[in-house]
């Protein structure tokens, strides 16, 4: 049971990173994952796969505003920081980043 929520928990994570796939690479994985997790029958992986579809513009629409909001953010932070500071800053900043590849490669 565990592992399941976990692998629900990681393929919500992953929705937003289909905004970003135009090729839909992403998603076929997804739908592989979940799928080979959950054993899904091919009608149930045909509507997994409509799911994702169909939510995808949302899911655009949505990542966009996060990306703005996260800048508008990082900014305000930076206003606040001494040079020293804000080198720390973009450090944590790089380091997450790095963190959150890793992650949608290993999970994704």
């Amino acid at each position: 049971m565990k592992t399941i929520i976990a692998f629900i928990t990681c393929a919500l994570l992953a929705l937003p990173a289909f905004a970003h796939n135009e090729e839909g690479k992403m998603a076929d994985r997804m739908v592989k994952r979940i799928s080979s997790h959950l054993e899904l029958d091919q009608d149930q992986q045909l509507q997994l796969e409509q799911i994702f579809a169909e939510r995808k513009p949302q899911m655009q629409a949505i990542m966009e505003q996060m990306k703005n909001l996260k800048q508008e953010t990082n900014t305000a932070i930076r206003a606040i920081l001494t040079d020293e500071q804000k080198e720390k800053f973009e450090q944590h900043l790089a380091k997450r980043e790095q963190k959150r590849k890793q992650f949608m490669k290993n999970h994704l």
